[in-house]
């Protein structure tokens, strides 16, 4: 009997159809690596990151921009300048405070020791104004009289203005007086052709105090400017004169301005 060869049952790839195998396992490869990758599914509620672009800049790409901010009103330009003060108006004005100053230059003269030397006995006599009529009326034709002559004043004779003030005055106030002497005769001298009076019918008194020899007298003083026989600005002021009697006389030992 003659012996059979063994038979293989796993019949042997051929070379070619080994590496067709190899061919077709890489061209699968290739056709996955070809497909789109699928995209991940996002839960509801997640949040994504904002690009890199968005988060460099700090701005949402979908937030709309912010409002801009109004804009400040401007101020308006003053209609009045400096230049203002050279006007006429201001001209005048200031005209006016020179005068005042020069033809009631007595006023801030009144000392507090000069009062209270003048009317020692103050608060122990009785108020007679009104009462006594006679008395009543001499103070007030004496306080008239004496601010008629001390708000008066030509610039262009000032030493009569001072002589007649002198004369209206105290011995104390007179001495305070004449330390003012050197300034009104320069000021004097820079209102040439100017004169200050005041006007009777606009001149008013009042008795707030009278006694035999001390009396106290509120006026009303209006002043009139005049330069060259011109008038110009008037002005009024509310004082107060103290008289006090001494040789016999009446004088004005205290001004002030109310």
């Amino acid at each position: 009997m003659t012996d059979r060869e063994p038979v293989d049952e796993n019949p042997p790839v051929s070379a070619g159809k080994v590496a067709n195998t190899e061919g077709e396992g890489e061209s699968t490869a290739a056709a996955d690596q070809a497909k789109p990758a699928r995209k991940r599914a996002v839960a509801r509620g997640t949040s994504l990151r904002r690009p890199a672009a968005e988060r460099a800049t700090g701005q949402s790409a979908t937030s709309d921009d912010p409002a801009p901010a109004p804009e400040r009103p401007q101020r308006k330009a003053s209609a009045t300048s400096p230049d203002d003060a050279g006007t006429p108006e201001g001209a005048a004005k200031s005209g006016w405070t020179t005068y005042i100053v020069i033809a009631a230059a007595v006023v801030i003269l009144a000392a507090a020791a000069t009062f209270g030397l003048a009317r020692p006995f103050a608060g122990t006599v009785d108020n007679r104004a009104f009462v006594d009529t006679a008395l009543t009326t001499q103070v007030v034709s004496t306080a008239k009289q004496a601010a008629k002559d001390i708000y008066s004043i030509d610039m262009n004779n000032v030493g009569q203005w001072e002589q007649r003030v002198n004369e209206l005055l105290t011995p104390g106030m007179v001495d305070e007086a004449k330390k003012m002497r050197a300034g009104i005769i320069e000021a004097a001298g820079k209102l040439q052709d100017v004169t200050i009076t005041v006007d009777d019918a606009g001149l008013t008194a009042g008795v707030a105090f009278a006694s035999p020899d001390h009396a106290e007298v509120l006026l009303n003083v209006v002043q009139q400017v005049t330069e060259r026989g011109v008038p110009g600005v008037t002005g009024q002021s509310p004082i107060k004169f103290v008289l006090d009697r001494f040789d016999g006389a009446w004088k004005v030992s205290s001004i002030t301005e109310m």
